[in-house]
């Protein structure tokens, strides 16, 4: 992932630029929906900059940060269309 553009609040874009290991590249744009700071993150594609609508949105991506035992338990879950 050599690019990676994120203004992390509810309405702010993200840009990940993947690159595959033939070269091959995947650009994904985005905007957060929902950010609850150390505890949960809605992003998806369906939307880029400024809430214009994607032309081929592909998922909605919920990751969420919780205690346990000390110990912090990331999930992450991925809805597609």
């Amino acid at each position: 992932t050599p690019v990676v553009e994120a203004d992390v609040r509810p309405g702010g874009k993200s840009y990940v630029l993947m690159r595959g290991p033939d070269g091959e590249e995947q650009p994904c744009h985005g905007v957060y929906l929902e950010v609850v700071p150390g505890r949960r993150l809605v992003f998806t594609d369906a939307f880029t900059e400024a809430w214009l609508p994607s032309s081929k949105p592909f998922f909605v991506c919920v990751v969420t940060f919780d205690d346990e035992a000390g110990k912090t338990r990331y999930t992450a879950v991925a809805r597609h269309w």
